[in-house]
């Protein structure tokens, strides 16, 4: 009896076991696999444990849980993820993947391109300490979690693209193209949805700004993306799974060896693949593969670390079958191997699959007509190269011709093509020439001589021409991308009306200025001119500005002192609004007036996307007219005078700065800042009705206001004691944030309002609120 007693007792210890080991296995076995898929240089790996050792890393192998990746200048790295999900990292980036669960899946196909969502629940976390990283994930399911953290505030997928970069001075720049991403401030619970077409800017310590998404950032998202399928597009599901599996292994070790006690510096030798790894030269041809040996680090006879931080370790690495499994699918790697040259141009020429002779002949082209080539579809590209009578001169001709003429020239057959190239015929004697019954005349080889006039192309060409050789260049570059490489009139007006706004003018004396007054709608449908389009659209939600306006504009604008180059756009302009902008900087050297007379009394709006500059000591007048001011960047008024008839307004979406400041208006001053609003030396000239200050923190010194005035100051967190603001200097700087600060010499109808009971006193005009909304 005690024998059986024993024995069952033995059973239960046994089964107590098998459960406990099969659920430590069970705890370690939900790992998300995160596969370095391709390496440009200069990049460094970091293990994550405290000073960061660098490892070294090729495509192929499994990303360790916490490894950092650290991108340079012209570097980028892209990691496909085990959910389907690709992430690439772009230059003068550090990210990592902190943390990785995926429950196990069954194949939903072949390759990661058959994934139509992704394939089992996930919990991904990832670290953005500074840079850009460009995303595309399948649809989440509803278990699932994607969190891109950030020293500003966390991004929430659900299953997107999009591009999310962060640098400590310019904050969070976050750009959708497609679904939605919630992203929550840092220190906010309330997350701020960012949908499909939308972005978000967020600088350090301000409030987010939506905006719509900038276009080039759209075009660079398409670019990466379509890349990165195009990359990984064809790996294995099985290669997949099984990175999942060697990831759950080098969970469940690194667990264990945190236990274990250290081992000798023998064992661990080969923590680190070794320091001689071949590394291609671009342009060098790739060093031979030789069998496996026992000396190839991948070799599976080859001793390898216990040591879970190297990638090495059992479970991190792969056969070496599983790698050439992987490459053969990576496409720098197939391009590469047909020339044996590798360069910063492999990746976009894999898409265009050459041949050798082919690929060698594209090596021939100089670095601008390459960079030309790979612009054009697949098709156009290889045709371009496969025709021998086609050189390196005639394929840069080609690129002479604008989009239209070149897509007419495609419609040749090849030895007509090559004849024309080869010729140099005129643009103008082709524009309009090549038909369709031009082309077919062309099977003989004759080319039609008269063509007619075609206004659209005249207008492309011109286009172009100004663009040609300017910083404004990439405008014709994205309006042909967003019209798939054709330029119908609508794309036209775009970049003839960006081609005026993105010019520097000086406004003199004289009433020629080069300006040329807009609309607003068409200005605000630009997509070059978003940013000001924006700062616009948060003078309307403030209602500081109602109803279309003309608008002139240029990069930058300074104006000189006594300007009188404005005058035409007044004349005749009252009720209107007229928006003077610069979407980087704007300067006034000196005095400066407009709408003299009740016939011009227009409302003038001053905008700057970037910097705004004014003379010290000098005015802004107008007898008729009212004025707002606002900037996108910090603004300064030291020893400005504002003179107007009805409203003066100065609106800054960061801090603003008024020193020894002149107000004069008969109805409304509006003061706004989006953070401090600091104020040392303002006086008003005239009684204004009223008078608004509003900002994060406001801080005055020296200011008096006009006892008839009604005056109301707002703060983040509005009155202490439903009443006063803070009083003097000796209030602690931690104290004064969010609150009215009154610290020197602060008056209502010539008395001091520094202490409650004067404030009681004197101050019964002067209101002390709290901001609408932080």
């Amino acid at each position: 009896m005690r024998m059986k007693t024993f024995r069952g007792l033995l059973a239960v210890i046994g089964a107590l076991f098998v459960l406990c080991v099969t659920n430590a296995q069970n705890e370690e076995s939900g790992a998300g696999a995160v596969i370095l898929a391709e390496v440009v240089p200069p990049v460094v790996f970091r293990d994550g444990d405290e000073g960061g050792v660098e490892k070294k890393m090729i495509p192929g192998m499994l990303m360790p849980e916490g490894y950092w990746v650290e991108t340079g200048q012209g570097g980028n790295v892209l990691l496909l993820l085990s959910n389907g999900t690709v992430v690439t990292v772009a230059e003068n980036s550090k990210m990592r993947v902190d943390s990785f669960d995926q429950e196990p899946f069954e194949s939903p196909g072949e390759s990661v391109e058959d994934f139509k969502e992704e394939p089992s629940s996930s919990n991904v976390l990832v670290d953005l300490e500074i840079g850009s990283l460009v995303v595309q994930t399948k649809k989440l399911n509803k278990k699932s979690n994607f969190e891109i953290n950030s020293p500003l505030g966390v991004a929430g997928i659900r299953g997107t693209e999009f591009k999310m970069g962060f640098d400590p001075e310019a904050g969070i720049q976050l750009d959708v193209t497609e679904s939605t991403v919630a992203f929550t401030p840092r220190g906010s619970n309330r997350p701020m949805a960012v949908r499909e077409g939308r972005g978000l800017s967020l600088a350090p310590g301000r409030i987010p700004i939506a905006r719509p998404v900038f276009p080039s950032t759209a075009l660079e998202i398409k670019a990466f993306n379509g890349r990165a399928r195009r990359s990984v597009g064809k790996t294995p599901v099985s290669f997949v799974k099984r990175s999942m599996g060697e990831a759950s292994r080098s969970r469940f070790l690194k667990k264990r060896n945190r236990r274990a006690p250290p081992r000798s510096r023998d064992e661990n030798r080969r923590s680190d693949p070794p320091a001689d790894l071949p590394e291609s030269e671009p342009n060098e041809p790739l060093p031979p593969v030789d069998p496996i040996s026992p000396a190839d680090p991948f070799s599976p006879r080859t001793p390898l670390s216990a040591d879970p931080g190297s990638p090495f370790f059992p479970g991190a690495v792969k056969r070496p079958e599983e790698i050439l499994e992987f490459l053969e699918n990576n496409l720098d790697v197939t391009q590469a191997r047909k020339t044996g040259r590798v360069g910063k141009r492999t990746r976009e020429l894999a898409k265009l699959g050459l041949s050798v002779r082919e690929t060698n002949r594209f090596y021939e082209l100089n670095e601008e007509i390459q960079g030309n080539l790979l612009k054009e579809s697949a098709a156009t590209g290889k045709r371009l190269l496969g025709i021998e009578s086609i050189g390196p001169a005639e394929v840069d001709r080609f690129f002479r011709y604008s989009p239209d003429v070149r897509s007419k020239i495609l419609g040749l057959p090849d030895g007509a093509l090559a004849n024309l190239l080869n010729q140099g015929v005129d643009e103008s004697l082709l524009s309009g020439a090549l038909s369709g019954e031009s082309i077919a005349a062309s099977q003989s080889g004759k080319l039609p001589v008269a063509p007619p006039e075609n206004a659209l192309n005249t207008r492309a060409m011109a286009l172009a021409e100004r663009f040609k050789d300017t910083p404004q260049s990439y405008v014709l570059e994205e309006l042909l991308a967003l019209g798939g490489g054709v330029l119908d009139e609508e794309a036209l007006r775009k970049g003839e009306v960006a081609d005026l706004l993105l010019q520097d003018y000086r406004l003199g004396s004289t009433g020629e200025t080069g300006l040329t007054p807009f609309d607003s709608s068409e200005v605000w449908r630009n997509p070059f001119y978003q940013e000001i389009s924006s700062l616009y659209a948060t003078l309307e939600n403030d209602q500081l500005v109602v109803g279309p306006a003309k608008v002139v504009g240029g990069a930058n604008l300074i104006v000189e002192a006594n300007s009188q180059a404005l005058s035409p756009y007044f004349a005749g302009s009252a009720g209107q609004t007229i928006v003077l902008s610069a979407a980087e900087t704007l300067g006034f050297e000196g005095d400066f007036s407009w709408a003299p007379k009740p016939e011009d009394a227009a409302r003038l709006v001053v905008m700057s996307s970037g910097e705004m500059q004014f003379a010290e000591g000098m005015t802004l007048k107008s007898a008729t007219g009212d004025l707002v001011l606002s900037s996108r960047s910090d603004m300064k008024l030291n020893g400005v005078q504002l003179d107007v008839a009805r409203e003066a307004v100065i609106r800054g979406t960061r801090d603003v700065s008024l020193i020894n400041t002149r107000i004069g208006a008969d109805s409304m001053a509006t003061i706004k800042a989006a953070r401090n609003l600091n104020v040392d030396g303002l006086t008003f000239s005239r009684s204004v009705s009223s008078i608004l200050m509003e900002a994060t923190t406001i801080r005055l010194s020296n200011v008096n206001f006009p006892a008839a005035s009604a005056v109301r100051l707002n703060s983040l967190h509005g009155p202490i004691d439903g009443k006063y603001p803070n009083f003097g200097t000796a209030v602690p700087a931690a104290a004064q944030i969010g609150r009215v600060n009154f610290l020197k010499n602060v008056s209502s109808g010539g008395n001091q309002i520094m202490t409650r009971q004067a404030f009681d006193q004197y101050g019964k005009n002067v209101m002390i609120g709290k901001t609408p909304s932080p």
